[in-house]
C-alpha cells in the first residue's frame, strides 16, 4: 500500500471513530459538539485526501513520521473507544 493511501485511510478511520464516540458515548452537549467538530474535520481531511491523492503525493521518505503518527492516533482512538464502552 502506498504511504499516501495509508495516511488517508487513517484520517478517514479516525474521523469515523470520533463520530461514533460522539454519537454513542457522550452525554454532555458541549462534549458532543466538540467531538463532532473534531471528527468531522478529520473525516473531511481524509475525504479530501481520498478524492485528490495526487495533490498530497510526496516522496515516500517524507511519510515516515506522518504515517506512524496517524497509525498511533488510530490505535489510541480505538483503544479509548473500547475502554469507554467497557467502563460506561
Amino acid at each position: 500500500m502506498k504511504p499516501v493511501r495509508f495516511v488517508t485511510l487513517c484520517f478517514v478511520y479516525s474521523g469515523i471513530v470520533l463520530l461514533a464516540q460522539a454519537a454513542f458515548l457522550f452525554e454532555s452537549p458541549i462534549a458532543i459538539i466538540t467531538q463532532l467538530g473534531v471528527g468531522l474535520s478529520i473525516l473531511g481531511t481524509g475525504l479530501l485526501r481520498l478524492y485528490n491523492p495526487e495533490k498530497y503525493e510526496r516522496k515516500p521518505t517524507e511519510y515516515g513520521l506522518l504515517a506512524y503518527g496517524m497509525a498511533i492516533l488510530a490505535l489510541v482512538l480505538i483503544a479509548l473507544f473500547l475502554v469507554q464502552i467497557v467502563v460506561f
